[in-house]
């Protein structure tokens, strides 16, 4: 008798059950192995478990094997949950002594040339027993051999190994068979997706869109030059997943398209595609997906899944795909794809009817919730809508200006409607004559509005007196596109009120504009009237620059920025540009609570505008979403936000959550605030760490990086950090230091060949020109350069970090100081990964221990000043207290248990402290101590050892512990053991083993890494 091991948890204990198959038909295994499905009485049945069914019903159900047509029709809602058969677990039979087992699995080989091959294993069970543990990693016998079977190939899949598996030649041994795996799985979903899902797509009319989706497949790794190995693991992991889903969506949903009409099947598939399958399509198809899914719209557009798949397919780009989105953006507004007998564009007719809830996923939800500081439930698929076209935007065509915020070439253009009118001088902006051709540009502007006001005598209500003058208001110029707006927005009883109202007009968008004034010739009174006049119309995807302040909206005004440039004759400046389709969905949700929309549905949130010299003198605009008592970003104890690598700790998040007001002309602190918002908007995008907005967030921060200035890693952190502390004197300096390093961490772009080769000569230069000791033989120039890449894509470590833990791990006396290139690595990691990230060194069983442990120890270093003849403690203003050493990247008994998974380094020897002082404090101090130890040593030898060796170390900046400080009296003690016994009580390390030196900021032995000591 043959028999297999069925898949799953048997008995709730971790087992499996063996089972005999002769009477069961048609046995399907999974890729490991297991026994899956098979064939009973006519009946297929599959193994489903409690997910695979729908959330109302998983706990009416348990997992086992289920007839496979009844569970598709289940999904159909065709037939309810108790209607599904089940085939219980009573109706098998056991495997006995005797019998054959059966394990057919895939596989799955580095060398192999096609991927369409199963392994079939066949070993005699010896025992009495039926059960055996379920793992991932079925039980095969030692010394079975597996025969080769292939399967029928298909050929999409085919091509797709065929192109992609020269990736598993270009990893480390280590990561082939990662890769390897990764590959053959992906090929065995486009096998399956072929064969069983693209056929119920068989009609002409989807031909053409299920062509490209397989054209991609065949060939979807074109561009990993320069990738790193961990990027290529990425790559074809999150592939993977991606053609997981795709397979898994349209077998469970296969009876559900089989039962609809031809021209809603491709509507139904691109429901249940993800984002990350979205992005897979081509612009084009985009395009058609939404222009189907609006010819469902009349029976089918109140679903949420329909306005939810229209977001989706909207935010579906990433950095690898930026190019697609101008022909994307494009779609929306071309003639061809209008709609209706009103013949509205594409945008237009998809933004009139959003309006359901956004189903954003549960980490979203809270994490808005922390901001609003209230239950709040997205309701508005409109906006998550725009805010997803207005992340395409910034990367498109559409944007004005470069990403180094210069204007891009022939971006726009301004006229004079009324040629023979009095003009600003003439400029490159304006066409002085209208017989002038207007130059092909992006954007074209008029200096007039379309209203032109005159005046004349009213003679009635509402002016109080007859003979009061009135303002006429007349359109003149229909056509009108001023560059800059007088936009107003203010907050009464909770609802937003602005004086412009925006209004689609076939491919444009028309500003109108409210309460026009008039003024009373006699006195001279502004007042505002009911009057309401065309103001300018605009493409759909025009910017234009607000010119007043004041402006309090419900959804934070957002723009785009760049240089300055000068209008006519240089009394307009203009460094900022908001779309006006972001103007039309301010306004619309104006009346929406503040709790629901200032969150920030758009991507740059920069509200910063220059003066406006003669039209009107401005400050910056009020934040509506950052405002100190408004919406704030709040932490959460433990929480951890990682964006393209960069780690925001809880400590990172309360500290921009309470940033301060920036001055008008701060260009530091407004950075810093449109990197708040692009945090916020970052946090809340889909869960790819390479979307826009996280694109974004880095062109933000690069941004503050060059505002404050440095040519290198550690002098930008550094001007970062100095600037945060002038605006935040208060914050401590560990937060201070976090928060720099993940605004430098998320402005760094990936490491190139030609930055790691740079790197390697300096580092062996460092070697050369130190002459302490010299570079290991081990240490190869291919170590380095993977070493590198490691520190610099994963860990986002700076050159200087890199360059000193290479030169200390070379240190060979004693012997056991030598670091070997493994050990370095782990090190490393620990430290970033582990170390880093819960806040202190090694030596503490958690943060309270290690607090006591700082504050032990600072205190009693200034104890042992002031104990000291002389003014020593009048020198340490600038006092910083770190952890250096082995400590700051090595695990020691009785630290808390790193994560599972990661390697615990070598335990360390000693911890060591460095007291750092600021030049000038430091040279002071030095010279303080000399004089102390003339006091209070009477042994002039010892005087003279003692000043020697301070003068040779002072070269370096640094004054040894057992140097120097033990042979320092303070009572009946000594400076070395005051310290020591105060501080041993809270620390897993001896006594003897706190050591500690006092080091000069920037100095040789100011080495990094480091910890900074909390209080």
């Amino acid at each position: 008798m043959t028999a297999a091991i069925l898949y799953g948890n048997y008995d709730g204990k971790g087992n499996a059950i063996v089972v005999r198959i002769n009477n069961l038909a048609d046995p399907l295994y999974t890729i490991g192995g297991y026994l899956i499905g098979f064939t009973k009485n006519n009946l297929e049945y599959y193994h489903f478990i409690k997910s695979d069914f729908k959330q109302d019903d998983k706990n009416s159900v348990d997992a086992g094997y289920y007839s496979l047509d009844d569970w598709l029709r289940y999904w159909a809602d065709q037939i309810k949950i108790e209607e599904v058969r089940k085939f219980e677990n009573a109706f098998f039979e056991h495997i006995k002594k005797g019998d054959t087992i059966i394990v057919q699995k895939h596989k799955v080989a580095n060398d192999m040339v096609n991927y369409n091959i199963n392994e079939e294993y066949q070993y005699v069970w010896n025992s009495d027993q039926y059960l055996i543990p379920f793992s991932e990693k079925i039980y095969i016998p030692a010394n079975v051999t597996g025969v080769e079977k292939p399967y029928n190939p298909q050929p999409n899949a085919t091509s797709f190994y065929n192109n992609s598996k020269f990736l598993i030649d270009i990893v480390s041994s280590e990561k082939k068979g990662e890769v390897a795996r990764y590959l053959i799985y992906s090929a065995y979903c486009i096998h399956h997706i072929n064969n069983s899902i693209l056929p119920l797509f068989s009609e002409s009319a989807y031909l053409a869109l299920i062509t490209e989706q397989k054209n991609f497949w065949s060939n979807p790794f074109t561009n990993t030059t320069g990738l790193s190995e961990t990027e290529i693991v990425n790559i074809v992991h999150d592939f993977y997943l991606e053609v997981l889903n795709f397979y898994v969506t349209g077998f469970r949903n296969k009876k559900k398209i089989q039962s609809v009409s031809q021209n809603r099947k491709l509507f139904y598939l691109t429901l249940f595609m993800s984002v990350k399958a979205l992005t897979t399509l081509t612009s084009k198809i985009k395009i058609e997906i939404l222009k189907t899914a609006t010819e469902e719209m009349s029976e089918y557009f109140e679903k949420e899944t329909v306005e939810n798949l229209i977001v989706r397919i909207a935010g579906s780009f990433d950095a690898n795909t930026i190019n697609r989105i101008d022909e994307f953006l494009e779609g929306l507004i071309k003639s061809e794809n209008v709609i209706g007998k009103d013949q509205v564009t594409l945008y237009q007719y998809i933004y009139d009817r959003m309006s359901t809830s956004w189903n954003m996923k549960k980490g979203v939800i809270q994490l808005t919730n922390w901001i609003a500081k209230t239950n709040f439930k997205p309701t508005n698929t409109k906006s998550a809508f725009v805010q997803a076209i207005y992340s395409l935007w910034q990367f498109s065509k559409f944007n004005p200006y470069n990403e180094d915020g210069t204007l891009k070439t022939n971006a726009f253009y301004i006229k004079s409607l009324n040629p023979e009118k009095s003009k600003p001088a003439a400029n490159g902006f304006f066409v002085e004559d209208s017989i002038q051709p207007t130059p092909n540009t992006l954007y074209n502007y008029s200096y007039e509005t379309a209203y032109q006001v005159s005046i004349g005598v009213h003679t009635g209500w509402p002016y109080a007196h007859v003979g009061d003058t009135e303002h006429f208001y007349t359109i003149k110029y229909p056509l009108a596109a001023p560059i800059s707006m007088p936009y107003e927005s203010e907050k009464r009883i909770g609802i937003f009120f602005d004086n412009f109202t925006f209004d689609f007009k076939g491919s444009k968008i028309q500003a109108t504009q409210n309460k026009l004034p008039w003024i009373e010739t006699e006195s001279y009174l502004s007042k505002y009237s009911e009057t309401s006049q065309l103001y300018g119309t605009y493409d759909i995807f025009q910017p234009i620059s607000l010119i007043n302040n004041n402006i309090d909206s419900a959804v934070p005004l957002v723009t785009i920025y760049g240089d300055k440039i000068e209008i006519g004759n240089g009394n307009l400046t203009i460094n900022s540009l908001i779309p006006i389709f972001m103007l039309k969905m301010i306004d619309d949700l104006g009346d929406k609570s503040d709790a629901e929309t200032a969150i920030g549905y758009a991507v740059d949130g920069v509200l910063t505008f220059s003066g406006i010299g003669n039209l009107t003198k401005l400050r910056h605009l009020r934040w509506a979403a950052l405002g100190v008592n408004e919406v704030q970003l709040v932490s959460k104890a433990g929480l951890r936000i990682v964006l393209g690598g960069v780690e925001f700790t809880s400590g990172v998040l309360g500290f921009l959550a309470n940033f301060v007001e920036c001055n008008a002309n701060d260009e530091f602190c407004k950075s810093v605030k449109n990197f708040i918002m692009m945090l916020q908007l970052a946090t809340l995008s889909v869960s790819s760490v390479d979307t826009l907005t996280t694109l974004a967030l880095r062109n933000s921060a690069r941004r503050i990086t060059k505002i404050a200035g440095g040519t290198d890693a550690n002098t930008i952190r550094q001007n970062v950090e100095n600037r945060l502390k002038q605006l935040h004197p208060n914050a401590s300096d560990s937060v201070i230091q976090q928060t720099s390093s993940a605004i430098l961490g998320s402005s760094i772009i990936g490491v190139t060949p030609e930055m790691i080769g740079i790197l390697i000569r300096r580092i062996k230069k460092l070697f050369e020109d130190k002459g302490a000791w010299t570079l290991d033989i081990s240490y190869t120039n291919t170590f380095l350069n993977d070493y590198i890449k490691l520190c610099k894509d994963e860990l986002g470590l700076t050159d200087k970090v890199i360059e000193e833990l290479i030169f200390i791990a070379n240190k060979k006396t004693p012997p056991k100081k030598f670091i070997s290139t493994d050990q370095l690595i782990i090190q490393t990691k620990f430290h970033v990964n582990e170390i880093l990230k819960r806040g202190f060194s090694a030596g503490f069983s958690n943060m309270l221990q290690y607090k006591s442990f700082c504050n032990k120890v600072r205190d009693q270093f200034k104890t042992n000043l002031l104990d000291l003849p002389g003014e020593l403690s009048q020198h340490i203003d600038s006092l910083e207290c770190v952890v250096k050493g082995s400590a700051c990247r090595t695990w020691k008994t009785l630290d808390p248990e790193p994560p599972v998974g990661m390697v615990k380094p070598r335990q360390p020897d000693d911890i060591d402290l460095g007291l750092r002082l600021d030049a000038d404090d430091y040279d002071a101090f030095v010279e303080e101590l000399k004089m102390v130890i003339h006091d209070v040593i009477l042994d002039e030898r010892e005087v003279k050892i003692l000043i020697d060796r301070i003068n040779n170390k002072n070269t370096y900046g640094k004054l040894q512990y057992d140097e120097i400080f033990k042979h320092i009296p303070v009572g009946n003690s000594d400076f070395v053991k005051k310290i020591r016994k105060a501080a041993a009580p809270y620390t897993n390390f001896a006594e003897d083993n706190i050591n500690f030196a006092i080091i000069k900021k920037g100095g040789k032995y100011d080495n990094s890494p480091e910890i900074t000591f909390k209080y």
